[in-house]
Parts: C-alpha cells; structure tokens; sequence
C-alpha cells in the first residue's frame, strides 16, 4: 500500500514540473513588445489611427500596455500604460491568461479596485491572437468577434 502511493506521488509530481515546464516555455515565447495590428469589439472594428497606440509588452510574469490619448473620442497621439502582472493556464487544450492591473500612468491602483481580465490566447511565430470579454466577464471559447457579444479580439504582431 505505501509503494502505491509513493509512486502516484511521484507521478503527480512528475506531471506537475512538466505543466511547470510548459507554462515557463509559453512565458519566454510572449515575452517582448508586440504591436496591436486589428482590434474588434463586439464585431465592431476599431480604428488604425487608434490600434497605432496601443502596444502590449510581456517580461517574466510582468506586462505592460500603452493606449491612446484621445480628444473627444479622436486618438491624438500614445496616451497613458497600464502595468501588471499575468498568469498563464493551460487547461483542455487551450491557453489562458489572466492579466491584473496594478498601475495605471505610474501610480498603483488599491488592490480592491484592481481589474483581472481574463483571455484565452494563440501564439504563431511573431503574431499573437487574443480574446477576451468586455469588463473581465468570463472567457471565450472562441476566436470571434460577433455584434452584441462583448468579446475583443485583438491581433497583435511582435515588433522586438
């Protein structure tokens, strides 16, 4: 009875710095600045003059994403960042990150009013695909964006 269990314990283990592996592996292959090239939400595509702002940059668990500045809804020239941090889940086949907000144009945001957005990704050579829900609310299961759904997806390209 005690080899069973030490054996499934060794197994469990084994299992566990192999997911370990792949998650550290899908962290090295994001890390880097990528330039958003398309951005839909809800169906609804936005504009280049808006998407040339906006920059998603990966190192280690850290993130960083800059925006437009934007007069009366007119993208001027790159606005503010947000910085924080992300996790990557590999669950039934898909990959999954889960991006928290920690600060936003340099000052840090009280953890209670801190957003986690949640994203399942697909990563080809130096283009990154993203989807996610409007305002954080669940996960998509696909890489689409329909009129009404709430889902952004956004196609990034590596730009260093």
């Amino acid at each position: 009875m005690f080899v069973p269990s030490l054996l499934a314990l060794a197994v469990g283990l084994a299992n566990l710095a192999a997911y370990a592996e792949r998650i550290d592996q899908e962290r090295r292959a994001l890390e880097g600045t990528w330039q958003v090239i398309s951005w839909e939400k809800g169906g609804v595509k936005e504009s280049s003059e808006l998407i040339k702002h906006v920059r998603w940059t990966f190192k280690g668990n850290q993130t960083t994403n800059t925006k437009a500045f934007c007069i009366n809804g007119v993208p001027q020239r790159p606005g503010g960042t947000n910085e924080g941090t992300y996790t990557i889940r590999l669950l039934d086949g898909a990959k999954r990150a889960e991006v928290t907000t920690t600060k936003v144009n340099g000052s840090a945001i009280p953890e209670q009013y801190r957003e986690t957005n949640k994203f399942i990704y697909s990563l080809s050579g130096n283009t990154l695909r993203a989807a996610g829900m409007e305002n954080g609310e669940g996960v998509p299961s696909k890489f689409e964006s329909k009129p009404g759904s709430g889902v952004h997806l956004i196609t990034l390209e590596r730009v260093r």
